[in-house]
């Protein structure tokens, strides 16, 4: 009887302590200090009225648990005025996140004293960094993308100043190209799904997974030395705020493409849908071997080997999908460790129809008093593409006392396949009509690995980085078939450009990259900061060739696939049959490597009371080689392990930031900075294009940018993320590379440097809040942007050929009558103007969130001309896009959202342009308008 008693008791005691600690909540934030815009140490946050009391973590952090209620919280640090607030109300089993801002107890009186927010606000907190920082700089928070209700990283960073997003991947900062952007995650460089490009595709970001985005448009020495227009650093989240696990599926549907049944489609592979090739597309003999010139029995073994598709198919398409899985949260043991954990996986499957894409070739008149240009060859048709991509991103994360450690590995993968069917007519050489055929197959992918590691020892800050990618993009049997038509006949006339072609490459590359920084606060004011940097790169590149003949040219079938049907491959008894040709050359193939040791020194103190310096210098060793050969010629070489690069590079960085109040500041910064060339642009590959028809040429011989940046901005700084600026810059250009045509081929593509170059100038920002009128305004807000850049190259100072030629001198061989030539030309890749507007409502109360949002850059020059060739430019393309959704269910755990990208319905378009001539179609093709709906449930 006592022993029932005594379970009874045990029992009632242990449902009693389940109640207590099932009426309890979490209460999270991170504090920041205001005066060094870094988080605040050791802050003592306290709930009034209780015996509850934490410490923030040398990230800032903190948690406790908290009966439920509604309570003040106070946080305390020696020197800093107390930050309180009132009215924090903890619900059961639910985070309640309540940041904070220490400000420095000689600027304040008293303690300051605020109503607490339900949401956090941390858009503010990137406003403080913006604020404190060393730099010109801009930033988006997790917080602006859960209240605009972004899906990835492409959709929100549109709405930074100066920041435009180039098909719907790769981002431009003050209108200078992807050369002179550079994205980093969590600070290390690491390639994208295009290796050869400096800026990683932002899309595979999903922003559930991220803290912040800083965008760095100066250099300083503690940043990477290769980048210009801006550094886009995403940094991914290591401890959530509170348990979320979430599901998303989405459709979108645009009218001119999805349940078209002019659709044609290339569908040559089982794993097509993953984004993997099945081996079906694989070379099927050995790159060595040995294939007669004249076709015998191996040569019909040979050709049956291949895969028989050459045509593209018709089909329908259906709508764009996607779906998305993410789980994450953050856990406090006993022992004082905490942990984070986040898990995402995204799919899009990505169906594209372009019914008129078409290009061109133009040139100008042999006679110069003729303005009009003349039509060398046209390429209209239709193209089809599917695209599945899929990413998964995992990280583990721990944290104790003064030491955090995190793990994060990233996969992303895509498959993208292309049919073309299109008509082509050269109007100059051969007078021929082609049809044809193109189908094309690329997968991508990239793995990165990180481990990241965060200490405080005594008064000094460690951070170390260590990440290694590796990447490839593999297009196996890309297969071209050009058929000739002359009065109505049909031929495989090789002097009309008609054949069969099918190739393969391969490229994978290998990227190792480490990283160690130190910094210690002294003084009031002081900081010193040293570190350096490892990057180490290889890559291998190979592309296979064959192209196939037959024994009568003459006597064929319309239809590409006929040429594979067993029937018609060579044979003794068909030996007008089709057959494979094919030698192996090593001028396709290349090892390149780089190597980049740098290391740095910052230091940044106040000299008077409101006047900081920031000094540093950074010094980086790059060093390139080359193996592979050039095309067989007089001027035939071969590298083994050649030395391509070898540049020993001082950067310094200076700024001064003064304070003209508490509110304004004005800054002015200098830094030098580089850009090196790609591995494809330094080396002799060439690279065939088969939809546009345009091959891609190495240049062994191209140099390094070097560029001096100067800045200046005055920011006023209202409450919470409302900001004014003005800023304006000047870039001085050394080795400028641009893309430039070939004289006597304008279809070759090949990388210049572009002798002295400038770019200035400014740019003006508005983000406000219209809450103070009250009403419908109160959920109002609104920003914008615009940047205007004017760009100039000295044609004086580019050199054009090996006999010393300037582009002066040529352009003005070319001179049409009563034309006027300048000394200088804008830079190819910088637009002239980028302007950006967004309109958000958001209702906290209702879950309702609409946001609108233009953004357009002015015509610039994407390619620069040579002697009869007219330089291209890029129209300007009109980009409205609208996103609305709302949260309902009891706890707000369904979204519906429902977006209108590209509303006004503005098409790609890049034009030949040449004085007294109408604007020719270099290339053009409409995107359309899509309606996206999507659902979200949060379990």
């Amino acid at each position: 009887m006592c022993g029932m008693k005594k379970t009874i008791f045990t029992s009632l005691f242990v449902l009693i302590g389940l109640a207590a600690f099932a009426q309890t909540g979490l209460l999270r934030g991170t504090i920041i200090d205001k005066q060094y815009g870094e988080p605040a140490i050791n802050a003592l946050i306290k709930v009034e009225g209780t015996s509850i009391q934490g410490l923030t973590d040398f990230d800032g952090n903190y948690s406790v648990t908290v009966p439920v209620g509604t309570y003040t919280v106070r946080v305390s640090s020696f020197g800093y005025s107390d930050f309180v607030v009132s009215g924090v109300t903890i619900t059961e089993g639910k985070v309640t996140i309540q940041d904070g801002v220490l400000e420095p107890a000689s600027e304040v009186i008293g303690e300051i004293t605020i109503t607490a927010q339900a949401s956090r606000n941390s858009e503010a907190g990137i406003m403080i960094q913006r604020k404190n920082a060393s730099n010109v700089m801009d930033g988006l928070s997790s917080q602006s993308f859960r209240r605009v209700g972004d899906g990835n990283l492409s959709a929100a960073i549109g709405r930074v100043t100066g920041v435009s997003v180039q098909d719907g991947k790769y981002v431009y900062v003050r209108g200078l190209g992807d050369r002179y952007t550079k994205t980093t995650l969590n600070g290390m460089t690491i390639p994208g799904l295009d290796p050869d490009k400096n800026a990683v595709q932002i899309d595979i970001f999903p922003t559930k997974t991220l803290e912040n985005v800083m965008i760095y448009k100066t250099f300083s020495s503690n940043l990477y030395g290769d980048f210009t227009g801006g550094l886009v650093n995403v940094e991914t989240k290591s401890f959530p705020e509170h348990a979320t696990t979430q599901l998303s599926v989405g459709a979108t549907y645009i009218p001119t493409m999805h349940f078209n049944n002019d659709f044609i489609l290339y569908d040559g592979g089982s794993f097509d849908w993953a984004g993997f090739d099945d081996g079906g597309r694989s070379f099927p003999m050995s790159k060595f071997e040995r294939v007669p010139a004249a076709p015998n029995a191996t040569s019909t073994e040979l050709t049956r080997g291949f895969g028989k598709q050459m045509a593209a198919q018709s089909a329908t398409a259906i709508p764009n999908m996607s779906i998305s899985f993410n789980t994450g949260d953050q856990i406090n043991s006993e022992s004082g460790r905490t942990y984070g954990y986040n898990f995402v996986v995204n799919y899009q499957l990505q169906n594209t129809f372009y019914e008129d894409y078409e290009s061109n070739t133009y040139l100008k008149p042999i006679g110069n008093t003729d303005t009009e240009l003349f039509r060398d060859e046209r390429r209209v048709g239709a193209l089809g593409q599917r695209t599945a991509q899929w990413s998964a991103l995992g990280s583990g994360a721990m944290k104790w006392n003064t030491n955090s450690l995190e793990l994060l590995v990233l996969h992303s993968q895509s498959g993208e396949s292309s049919a073309a069917r299109r008509t082509a007519q050269n109007y100059n050489q051969t007078g021929a009509t082609l049809l044809e055929d193109i189908l094309t197959y690329s997968q991508r992918s990239l793995t990165t690995a990180m481990v990241i590691g965060k200490h405080k020892v005594g008064d000094w800050n460690l951070e170390w980085n260590n990440a290694f990618t590796k990447s490839r993009v593999y297009d196996p049997d890309f297969r071209t078939t050009s058929i000739s038509i002359t009065g109505g006949d049909t031929s495989l006339s090789v002097g009309n450009g008609a054949g069969i072609n099918r190739f393969w490459r391969d490229l994978n590359e290998w990227n190792e990259s480490a990283r160690l920084d130190l910094s210690k606060n002294w003084g009031e004011t002081g900081k010193l900061s040293f570190g350096g940097v490892v990057v180490l790169k290889s890559r291998d590149f190979e592309i296979l060739n064959t192209n196939f003949r037959r024994g009568n040219t003459s006597d064929i079938d319309v239809n590409p696939d006929w040429f594979f049907e067993d029937e018609n491959i060579y044979s003794a008894s068909n030996p007008d049959g089709t057959y494979v040709r094919y030698n192996y050359e090593a001028s396709n193939s290349f090892t390149s490597g780089q190597q980049v040791y740098a290391g740095y020194i910052q230091n940044e103190h106040n000299v008077l009371l409101r006047l900081k310096l920031i000094y540093g210098l950074r010094v980086e060793q790059a060093m390139m080689t080359y193996t592979g050969e050039t095309q067989p010629g007089p001027s035939y070489e071969v590298y083994d392990k050649a030395e391509t690069l070898n540049e020993l590079n001082f950067l310094p960085s200076f700024a001064a930031i003064y304070d003209l109040n508490e509110s304004m500041k004005l800054r002015a910064s200098y830094g030098r900075t580089l850009a090196r060339p790609s591995f494809k642009e330094k080396s002799a590959a060439q690279i065939f294009d088969p939809i546009s028809k345009r091959t891609f040429i190495g240049n062994l011989d191209l140099e390094q940018t070097t560029v001096n940046n100067f800045d200046l901005r005055y920011e006023w700084f209202f409450e919470g993320a409302d900001v004014f600026a003005v800023s304006g810059f000047y870039k001085n250009f050394t080795n400028h590379i641009e893309m430039v045509s070939y004289q006597t081929a304008p279809d070759n593509l090949s990388p210049r440097n572009a002798g002295s170059s400038t770019v200035f100038g400014a740019e003006i920002e508005l983000s406000k809040s219209l809450a103070s009128l009250g009403g419908f305004f109160e959920k109002l807000k609104v920003g914008g942007n615009f940047s205007y850049v004017e760009s100039r190259v000295d044609l004086h100072s580019v050199i054009v050929d090996d006999n010393g030629t300037t582009e002066y001198e040529l352009r003005q061989q070319y001179l049409r009558d009563g034309e006027e030539l300048k000394d200088y030309r804008s830079m190819a890749g910088q637009a002239p103007y980028t302007f950006n507007f967004n309109l958000n409502y958001g209702d906290p109360e209702t879950g309702t969130n609409v946001s609108v949002a233009y953004n357009v850059q002015g015509t610039f020059l994407a390619i620069v001309g040579s002697g009869r060739v007219p330089d291209v430019y890029t129209v300007p393309f009109n980009s409205l896009n609208v996103n609305a959704y709302k949260d309902f269910g009891s706890e707000r755990q369904h979204r519906i959202t429902l977006g209108v990208q590209n509303a006004l319905d503005g098409e790609r378009h890049n034009v030949y342009r040449s004085f007294g001539a109408q604007d020719e179609t270099y290339s053009r093709y409409k995107p359309g308008v899509g309606v996206t709906v999507k659902y979200s449930y949060t379990f």
